[in-house]
């Protein structure tokens, strides 16, 4: 745990938190009117609108996207305290920070263009967007931070001076 640097363990919760706004309410219908349709005996049909969904319920592949967005970010903070060296943390925070921006883009194009049959976006949608954006900003500040708290330096013999 030492070897963790603030950005790791703010991107690694942003993940978990990003996890957790996706079971929140993100649409709801927002005052659409009902839907009437005749059918052919002339019966008209009444169809309520749809309750709130959530984010695993009104997508179907955004939310799998952002869960796994939200798994590169939680894997930074766990490969970062396992690794013996910069490595493999400097290559966990470049594939977070692509990730994390994929994630950003995705839930802005849905708080632009909702899913059908939704009108309101509500608050899961945009805490979705806060905290994808959080998880962007953390760890593109854990690519830029190059301290190596736990790492023990190298042991390099020394050497005499020549003699003058």
């Amino acid at each position: 745990m030492g070897r963790l640097r603030p950005a790791d363990l703010a991107a690694g919760a942003a993940g978990i938190a990003l996890l957790v706004v996706l079971f929140l309410p993100w649409y709801g219908p927002g005052g659409v009117p009902q839907i009437l349709t005749r059918g052919s005996a002339g019966t008209v049909t009444a169809y309520a609108p749809l309750g709130n969904s959530s984010g695993w319920q009104a997508f179907s592949v955004v939310d799998i996207l952002l869960a796994l967005a939200a798994a590169v970010a939680i894997a930074l903070v766990l490969v970062t305290a396992a690794a013996r060296g910069p490595a493999a943390p400097v290559a966990f925070s470049v594939i977070s920070t692509v990730t994390a921006a994929i994630a950003v883009l995705l839930v802005l194009w849905r708080v632009i263009d909702p899913p059908k049959d939704f009108a309101a976006r509500e608050g899961g949608a945009w805490a979705g967007l806060a905290i994808a954006l959080l998880m962007l900003v953390a760890s593109w500040a854990a690519l830029h931070d190059e301290r190596t708290p736990g790492a023990v330096p190298p042991d390099i013999p020394r050497r005499p001076a020549p003699p003058a």
